[in-house]
């Protein structure tokens, strides 16, 4: 295994082991647990495919998916016909990067917002992340 593969590697397994512990085994549990009866002080009982049955059954069900699809496609539609509107009526008023870019400065802000707080978060003399590694004994 050359240089190359171990530096990536050292970057992937990280990103691997959130994968799995906040993605696939939350999701294979809710797997799992959708084929129970559970209620949190008891243990889960079998009850295969019956709670998918009365999923089927119920018209709340229907109703809540028809009404969420409703939502997403509206919304989607309604946010890319803006955005392609807003993005040729800046085209066409200016060519001016500076004024396009203090019409979409509110974007950017919350990005710079979040951009700054982990900054502070990891300074390595004062940062909160810091602290805790000293607090547990890394260094």
């Amino acid at each position: 295994m050359g240089n190359e593969a171990r530096s990536a590697l050292v970057f992937l397994v990280p990103a691997g082991i959130g994968l799995v512990l906040f993605y696939l085994v939350p999701a294979l549990r809710g797997l799992y647990y959708s084929f129970t009866s559970y209620e949190v002080l008891t243990p889960p009982e079998w009850v295969g495919l019956d709670n998918y049955q009365r999923l089927i059954d119920d018209p709340l069900f229907w109703n809540a998916l028809k009404v969420t699809l409703y939502y997403v496609l509206l919304n989607i539609g309604f946010q890319t016909v803006l955005a392609i509107g807003i993005a040729v009526l800046m085209q066409r008023l200016t060519n001016s990067t500076f004024l396009r870019g203090v019409a979409l400065m509110p974007y950017f802000i919350a990005n710079v917002v979040v951009a700054l707080v982990w900054y502070f978060m990891m300074d390595y003399q004062i940062g909160i992340v810091n602290v805790l590694f000293e607090a547990i004994g890394l260094d």
